[in-house]
């Protein structure tokens, strides 16, 4: 049990942790350096920001996409077999109940067809990203070579 703190150097009423004077500074970040390092599910290391250089590995860029592409195919399969179950407890369904499952499973279809299509656009983006980096890099690799 850690000792209280006097209260004459706070309010008592607030948690010890809080009553800590800390350095406003510590606790701050710089928006105009971020850092982002994006992993892949397989651990590679896709890209680096440090704020001045923007590094990027083609072939992490391909792996992503082409996880993407995985998971978004196995997001499809996996509703395509929860809905295989549920259809045979579906033909003994009848009334008021059926169509209410009708009608949420309809959105519930739209939404789970709108996110895989989404996903499918993100790993085609990453995909062109990673074309377009490597365009740029045989563009500048040519201003050297004359």
């Amino acid at each position: 049990m850690r000792p209280r703190r006097p209260a004459s150097r706070s309010p008592a009423w607030l948690p010890w942790r809080a009553r800590r004077a800390r350095p406003a500074s510590r606790h701050r970040r710089c928006p105009f350096r971020p850092s982002v390092h994006i992993r892949t599910h397989q651990g590679a290391l896709m890209g680096a920001n440090d704020g001045d250089h923007l590094k990027v590995r083609y072939s992490s860029l391909e792996a992503a996409a082409s996880a993407i592409t995985t998971e978004a195919n196995q997001l499809r399969a996996d509703l395509d077999a929860v809905q295989a179950k549920i259809r045979s407890a579906l033909e003994v369904w009848a009334g008021d109940a059926q169509e209410a499952y009708d009608t949420v499973q309809r959105a519930w279809d739209a939404k789970a067809n709108d996110l895989q299509n989404r996903l499918i656009v993100i790993a085609n983006e990453v995909r062109n990203s990673s074309d377009h980096y490597s365009g740029t890099d045989r563009r500048a690799a040519k201003f050297f070579q004359q």
